[in-house]
C-alpha cells in the first residue's frame, strides 16, 4: 500500500495535585482517572530537534489533563512553560480547541462547534521545516 503509518495511542495515568508546585498537577498514584487518545497530524524540525503535531481526543475532564500527560511523556507542549516546555517567541502552550460537541442546557440538542488554527499559531508553525 504504501504511504505514512499512522501513529495514534492513549495516555491512561490517573492526574491529580502536584506535591511539586503549588497550582500544577500530575500523574500520582491516588489522582482521579483522566484518558487522553492522541494521533500524530505532522512531524516537525528545528534547530536539530523534532516536534510532533497532535490531534487530541479528551475521554475525561482532568485540569492540565493535556499537558500533564504529555510532559509525563517527556512531550511537553511548545510555549508550556509550567510543564517542562522551552521558552521561546510564542507567549502561551501551543494547544487550541478546534472542535467541540455539547449539548444545549435549555433545549437538550446536541451542537458542534469547529474553528481552524489560530493565526499566532499558523504563524509559529512557519518557524518549523516540516519532516
Amino acid at each position: 500500500m504504501g504511504g505514512e503509518a499512522v501513529i495514534d495511542g492513549s495516555i491512561n495515568w490517573p492526574i491529580g495535585r502536584s506535591k511539586y508546585g503549588f497550582g500544577k498537577f500530575g500523574v500520582t498514584v491516588d489522582g482521579k482517572e483522566a484518558l487522553t487518545e492522541f494521533k500524530l497530524i505532522k512531524k516537525y524540525k528545528r534547530n536539530g530537534k523534532k516536534y510532533s503535531l497532535l490531534e487530541i481526543n479528551l475521554k475525561t475532564g482532568r485540569t492540565h489533563q493535556i499537558r500533564v500527560h504529555l510532559s509525563y511523556l517527556k512531550w511537553p507542549l511548545v510555549g508550556d512553560k509550567l510543564y517542562g516546555g522551552e521558552a521561546n517567541i510564542l507567549f502561551r502552550p501551543f494547544l487550541q480547541a478546534f472542535y467541540l460537541k455539547i449539548k444545549d442546557p435549555v433545549f437538550g440538542k446536541e451542537k458542534d462547534f469547529e474553528i481552524g488554527l489560530a493565526d499566532d499559531l499558523k504563524e509559529h508553525l512557519e518557524l518549523y521545516e516540516e519532516e
